[in-house]
């Protein structure tokens, strides 16, 4: 899968120094905070782009700039590389700024302007430009895209690109990148560009901030620089925190996780700082405390902050070389020696909007058909964002995706549609995509591949580990792990071990002891929350008596309270309590949360006809000695279900699971030896079996009726799609006779076309035989417009009447004509009012007599006069 220059993606620009293979890589967990950023510039880098119109728009953007903004800015325009530019000169007067041209290794400075000259493109190292020229054999020139990706990886959360009018869509990958990194993007509102398709190409792609005219980007960016340089904001922008601003930070950590149960005092937090920031700057806060009030009453922005904190970026086949190494190492290895019946399962974690997801697939589809080989295919997308899962699951994508993916995977995987391309209906039958919070939700099972690259690098040390254990436990025996460039195992050497460390390719390892692990790894978030409140035991000192009871009170419960859920009336599992592995796993297939499905083997009956009628009579529910297969041991338990009810909330209800004793062998479990055993055995034996049987009716009785329920509904839905078929075929004949009324529009349109450039050559015709008459006359000669202006003369005419090229246009009063004819005005107009023509006999400076002949004649439209001597 090589690509050749005329193919590389925008976000691979010119990567920094290849890293050893052998190098030990970064520990996942244990990065410094500032790796990626110990040469960011102290201000911000403003990219500005543009194409087409562009030049309009860079001067009214730069007119409403201030001299002192407190930023640098880059402008990249799309230049013939034949042609010397005269953009600096043209800027320099319509700002104070100075403008200069980018040079290589200049490092810019605030209150700079600073212009890429024709046939180069520039990228951002270390704080300064790095110039180059254009590749010869670039298939489309992008170097807006290539700044601006390089600018976001260099300078991180201090990029702001922005892009003006343009006739392509160039600069869309690059906003995406610097969105990614946590810069801010602007583009020109499109009814303001004389091109909007590069402005609305981002748009539609979802990578921008805000949309201006030029004449507001300007003091936006002046706004965004002076805010930049703020005290109060700089411990955010810098991934740190003091004083009062730490308990405000805490309480909107609360606040993001009411949105979607994520809570991210897992994460790093001095990322998560770095997007607040960035939130405050848009929104125009300087303070946290503001900010947060902000937060509390509008539930709108808690949600745009919660996406923003998510960093939902990615792209096809990011990182090409790792996509074939899994098609040269993985692969054949995951379909050596299968069965056909047997499907493959691929687990793509933190997948943002499907691109992974669709990559992989893409990778498994060329392999089987390479191969020869037909089988099922299950992959499997989550993301904690559901704004992401619902664009993965439509699998539509904008044009741009044209310079990351192969034409001939384009051709073959995609179907054009308007503004874009849409992923194939075999690739989108393959991948189910579902919201999940991989600290939190439960796994999947049975896995060849799981794939969670750059996510974990965004999460502490401590959910990490679980995470990793999470993988362990989801993979089959034979199954690999696929990180991040930025990730390792290196700490977890008994659970995988490297197939390529260079791509981070990892195997699972045979026989590896068992983790341990719950289904969901709630536990860690209980060791943490021990581990964070260990100082009460030492002293009192700091804490209120509420805050010291609730500390204790989730230690005591997180060690011997039973294991449970929390589910609302339609048996979704909204929280899990302690140790649920024993009584819940996840089945294959769509991820899904209910309890009936998650439930063992012989616990989902109980537990439905216990929880309804917790519902039904109102009352808590106990139902003893229920067995529990797992593995090779039955439990026998107790299940208690309660109500949980507050005002104005909904009804929620607590299923506990309670350990009666001991685990028995299960062939020793409802066998006949032990029914007939002992008198007691036997007893307990046929209780069971009773309560077995009575179970078992009640749950058949129970499927009858929702059978019933859903006949009438699907009779229902037929009635609906029928009517709906109706609707849809009438709307289809309307279509076709807009269609026919289109095509006929069309080819009038195209016959006016054909006449007016049969016209336009005429009329080029008439003017180069016009210009070669007049050229070619020996008799001067000069016409005039009705107005008495010059418009054309002939050669001789410049010695006799002492007219010149520049003197085209002007009134014939003002020249000083070579002729003893004072004021000829009269005479023309006299000409022009009896249309008759007239002679005159004028003597000229050297004495010589000269017959002066005024003419008139008639156009279409006006009256014109014309004269020789």
């Amino acid at each position: 899968m090589a690509e050749g220059p005329d193919s590389v993606t925008p976000n691979e620009i010119l990567k920094q120094q290849p890293r050893d293979p052998e190098a030990a890589p970064p520990v996942i967990g244990d990065r410094p905070e500032d790796e990626a950023g110990r040469h960011l510039l102290p201000y911000p880098i403003v990219a500005v782009g543009a194409s087409a119109g562009g030049l309009e728009a860079y001067v009214e953007m730069l007119m409403g700039t201030p001299a002192k903004t407190g930023v640098a800015f880059a402008l990249i325009c799309h230049l013939a590389p034949e042609h010397e530019s005269h953009l600096i000169d043209i800027l320099s007067r319509h700002t104070p700024m100075p403008v200069s041209a980018i040079q290589h290794g200049l490092e810019p400075q605030p209150d700079h302007v600073y212009v890429l000259a024709p046939n180069q493109r520039v990228r951002m190292e270390e704080g300064k430009f790095r110039v180059e020229q254009r590749p010869g054999d670039e298939r489309v020139p992008r170097p807006i895209d290539y700044f601006f990706s390089s600018l976001a990886a260099d300078q991180k959360n201090r990029a702001v690109g922005v892009v003006l009018s343009g006739s392509d869509a160039d600069g869309t990958l690059g906003l995406r990148a610097i969105i990614g990194e946590g810069g801010i993007t602007i583009v020109q509102s499109p009814d303001s560009a004389r091109f909007p398709e590069m402005p609305r190409s981002g748009i539609a792609a979802d990578h921008v901030d805000m949309v201006l005219p030029p004449t507001r980007i300007g003091p936006e960016v002046a706004r965004l620089g002076q805010q930049f340089s703020q005290p109060e904001l700089r411990p955010l922008e810098d991934g740190r925190l003091d004083g009062d601003n730490e308990h405000h930070f805490g309480r909107m950590l609360t606040l993001l996780r009411g949105v979607a149960g994520i809570d991210f005092r897992e994460y790093k937090l001095s990322t998560i700082r770095r997007r607040v920031a960035r939130r405050m700057m848009l929104k125009r806060f300087d303070n946290l405390g503001e900010y947060f009030n902000h937060l509390k009453n509008r539930p709108e922005e808690v949600r745009e902050l919660h996406e923003d904190v998510l960093i939902g970026v990615t792209r096809f086949f990011r990182d090409p070389e790792v996509f074939d190494a899994l098609k040269k190492t993985i692969l054949p290895n995951v379909f050596r020696a299968r069965p056909e019946d047997e499907q493959v399962r691929v687990w793509v974690a933190g997948c943002s909007t499907g691109e992974e997801a669709y990559s992989i697939a893409i990778c498994l589809l060329e392999h089987t058909t390479a191969e020869g080989i037909d089988t099922s295919i299950q992959i499997f997308g989550t993301d904690a964002s559901e704004r992401s899962i619902e664009k993965a699951r439509t699998g539509t994508y904008p044009e741009t995706i044209s310079a990351e993916v192969l034409p001939e995977r384009l051709r073959r995987f995609f179907t054009r549609v308007e503004h874009g391309y849409q992923v194939s209906k075999r690739l989108r039958d393959m991948c189910i995509f579902a919201r999940q919070n991989l600290c939190t939700d439960p796994p999947f099972s049975r896995l060849d591949i799981a794939s969670c690259r750059n996510v974990l690098v965004y999460l502490g040390a401590p959910i990490q580990k679980a995470i990793i254990t999470t993988f362990h436990y989801a993979l089959k025996p034979t199954g690999y792990l696929l990180l991040g460039a930025s990730e390792s195992l290196r700490e977890h050497a008994e659970l995988f071990t490297p197939v390529d460390r260079k791509h981070r390719l990892y195997a699972k390892v045979p026989g590896s002891r068992r983790t341990g692990l719950d289904l969901l790894p709630g536990r860690v978030h209980h060791e943490h929350t021990r581990t964070r409140h260990l100082p009460v035991r030492a002293s009192r000192e700091g804490w209120t008596d509420s805050e010291l009871q609730r500390a204790v009170d989730r230690l005591v419960l997180a060690r011997y309270a039973p294991s449970g859920v929390v589910i609302n009336s339609a048996f979704d599992v909204l929280q899990v309590r302690g140790h649920t592995a024993p009584y819940l796993e996840m089945p294959p297939g769509t991820p899904n949360m209910n309890l009936l499905r998650l439930a063992r083997p012989g616990l989902g009956t109980v537990v439905r006809d216990a929880i309804r009628k917790a519902m039904e009579e109102n009352v808590p529910v106990q139902i003893p000695r229920v067995r529990v297969r797992e593995d090779d041991a039955v439990h026998e338990i107790t299940v208690e279900v309660f109500a949980v009810s507050a005002p104005s909330k909904p009804l929620c209800y607590v299923v506990l699971f309670v350990p009666a004793e001991e685990a028995v062998p299960a062939q020793a479990a409802l066998t006949p030896e032990a029914l007939a055993g002992t008198p007691d055995e036997k007893d307990r034996g046929i209780l069971q079996v009773r309560q077995d049987l009575a179970a078992t009716k009640m749950h058949l009785q129970a499927l009858i009726e929702e059978r019933d329920s859903r006949n009438h509904e699907l009779t229902t839905a037929y009635e609906e799609a029928q009517s709906a078929n109706e609707e849809l075929q009438s709307s289809n004949e309307e279509l076709e006779t807009a269609k026919e009324e289109l095509q006929s529009t069309n080819e009038e349109l195209q016959t006016v076309n054909d006449e007016l450039r049969n016209r336009n050559a005429a009329l080029t015709r008439a003017s180069n035989d016009l210009a070669n008459l007049f050229n070619s006359v020996n008799v001067p000669l000069v016409m005039l417009g009705s107005d008495l202006t010059i418009r054309h003369f002939t050669p001789p005419s410049e010695r006799l009447m002492s007219i010149r090229a520049t003197d085209i246009g002007r009134p014939i009063r003002e020249m000083r004509l070579n002729v003893s004819l004072t004021d000829i005005e009269p005479v023309l107009h006299e000409v022009m009012e009896t249309l008759a023509m007239k002679e005159l006999e004028v003597q000229d400076r050297d004495g010589r007599w000269n017959l002066l002949r005024i003419r008139p004649y008639r156009t279409s439209e006006t009256r014109l006069t014309a004269w020789c001597c």
